[in-house]
C-alpha cells in the first residue's frame, strides 16, 4: 500500500489490479490493471507519481491512470519479488521477499546503490518512508524502524579489504573541494543530522553548500562517513 496525501492505493495479487481507496469512508474510487502481465507488489508514491513492482519483473513508472511513464530493471533478477517500495525523496527502496533483502535502488538506472539484509532476518514484506527513517515489515509478527542514514562520523561497519580513508582538499575548503586520485566518483555528502544533502563528483565536493560540517562517503557506502568542514 501507499498513500498519496488523500488517497490510499493497494495492490491486489489476484485479481493483478491496483486499487484507490477513499481513507474517510474505504470506498473504492477506482480500480486499474496493472501496467504489465504479471502479479503487482509493491507500491510507492513519489509526491506525483506512483511506483508498483512487478513480480519476478520490472518497476514501473505510473501516472494514477496506470499508464506507464517508465520503468527499471529490477535489482536482482534471481528469483526477485518486491513486496515492497518506499521513495525518500531521491531513491527507491526494494525489498525483497524471499531472501530478506533491503535494496536502494538509482530511479534512473535501476542500479543498486546499496542493499542490506532486512533487520526480521527472514521474508521482506511492506517498506514506508517517513520523512527520515524507513519502515519495514519483516516476517509475520514485527514491524521494524530503520536508520538508513549516517548519524556519526560513523554508522555502518567497514568491510576490510576497502579503502579505509578519503584524503579531501583544500581543508577546509571554500566553493568546492576534491578528492585526489577519485575525481571520477560519486559521493553523497550529509549534514549532522544524518540527512542527506546531495551527491558529487569527486571533484567538486559539496559546491553550492553552504557553510557547515558535513559527513563524506562514496555513494556506493563502501567506507564509513568522514568529516568534511565547509567555510565560506
Amino acid at each position: 500500500m501507499t498513500f498519496d496525501g488523500r488517497y490510499l492505493w493497494a495492490t491486489d495479487w489476484s485479481t493483478l489490479n491496483v486499487t484507490k481507496y477513499d481513507t474517510t469512508n474505504g470506498s473504492i474510487v477506482a480500480s486499474f490493471p496493472a501496467p504489465f502481465s504479471g502479479h503487482p507488489d509493491g507500491l510507492a508514491w513519489d509526491g506525483h507519481h506512483l511506483w508498483v513492482g512487478e513480480e519476478n519483473g520490472r518497476i514501473y513508472h505510473v501516472d494514477t491512470t496506470m499508464q506507464v511513464l517508465r520503468s527499471i530493471p529490477a535489482p536482482n533478477s534471481s528469483g526477485f519479488n518486491p513486496r515492497g517500495l518506499a521513495f525518500d525523496g531521491n531513491d527507491l527502496w526494494v525489498g525483497n521477499q524471499t531472501p530478506g533483502i533491503i535494496y536502494r535502488v538509482d530511479t534512473i538506472s535501476g542500479a543498486i546503490q546499496e542493499q542490506f539484509a532486512s533487520p526480521a532476518r527472514e521474508v521482506q514484506q511492506g517498506l514506508e518512508w517517513d520523512g527520515r527513517y524507513l519502515w519495514c515489515t519483516g516476517g509475520y509478527n514485527w514491524i521494524y524502524k530503520v536508520d538508513t542514514q549516517p548519524t556519526g562520523v560513523q554508522e555502518r561497519p567497514w568491510v576490510p579489504g576497502l579503502r579505509a580513508s578519503i584524503r579531501v582538499i583544500p581543508d577546509p575548503f571554500v566553493s568546492f573541494a576534491r578528492v585526489p586520485g577519485h575525481e571520477a566518483e560519486q559521493f553523497s555528502l550529509y549534514d549532522i543530522s544524518g540527512r542527506r544533502v546531495g551527491t558529487y563528483q569527486g571533484d567538486r565536493i559539496g559546491a553550492g553548500l553552504g557553510p557547515g560540517v558535513y559527513f563524506l562517503r562514496p555513494k556506493d557506502g563502501s567506507t564509513p562517513p568522514i568529516g568534511v568542514v565547509k567555510v565560506r
